[in-house]
């Protein structure tokens, strides 16, 4: 199912623009991309727009709706979201306009899936990286890579270099990233024996003899 969003542009700016957008239930926003000649002042449905949000991954792409305008059937890419500190309510958002054909770089999430086999001889796991930087055209872009753990033992670590990403795919940086490690279960505090514990109540039930200050 297709996904888009419907835009329509704006000339005013400032206050005053704002506050006759908020009236008319509209967000103030921006279409911009390297292969626009300038960007687009647009604004979108408040409702319409908080709902997509809410149902949508980071890196979904839309085909905008704008009859008239030179950005009606461009593809985009929801960058930026500014809300409100009090309220939380989207007050701006950027949108980039996205090529079909050339790659676009995003950030996705890391999904560790199985258990593994360190964590099944008492291991603790950890997720030093929960995010990757990927690379590749847009029609390639994977809501999140998930990433199989059931073969990490104790001491053991898993890094991108050790993944197959999906078809068309590529990391930017680094392939040595720790994606994740099992670590030995922290050693327990040591309690204090018996006799230990006799003494410390002797030296504290001693009284000062006679005659000390």
């Amino acid at each position: 199912m297709e996904k888009s969003i419907e835009m329509m542009e704006r000339t005013g700016e400032g206050k005053g623009e704002a506050r006759k957008l908020r009236a008319d239930r509209r967000i103030p926003a921006v279409c911009y991309g390297k292969h626009l000649k300038a960007p687009v002042a647009v604004s979108v449905d408040r409702i319409e727009i908080a709902a997509i949000v809410r149902s949508s991954d980071a890196n979904d792409l839309f085909t905008v709706k704008a009859e008239g305008s030179p950005i009606n059937g461009e593809l985009v890419l929801i960058k930026t979201k500014q809300t409100d500190p009090l309220t939380d309510e989207m007050i701006h958002i950027d949108f980039q306009t996205i090529s079909k054909g050339e790659p676009i770089k995003a950030i996705v999430t890391i999904e560790l899936v199985g258990k593994s086999k360190g964590v099944a001889e008492g291991g603790i796991l950890q997720q030093p990286n929960r995010t990757l930087e990927i690379k590749c055209l847009p029609s390639k872009m994977p809501s999140s890579i998930k990433v199989d753990i059931t073969n990490v033992g104790l001491n053991e670590s898993l890094h991108v270099s050790d993944i197959t990403l999906p078809e068309g795919v590529e990391v930017v940086g680094t392939a040595n990233k720790t994606l994740a490690v099992v670590i030995p279960p922290a050693d327990e505090v040591a309690q204090p024996t018996e006799a230990v514990a006799a003494d410390a109540v002797e030296v504290a039930g001693k009284k000062k003899p006679e005659g000390d200050a």
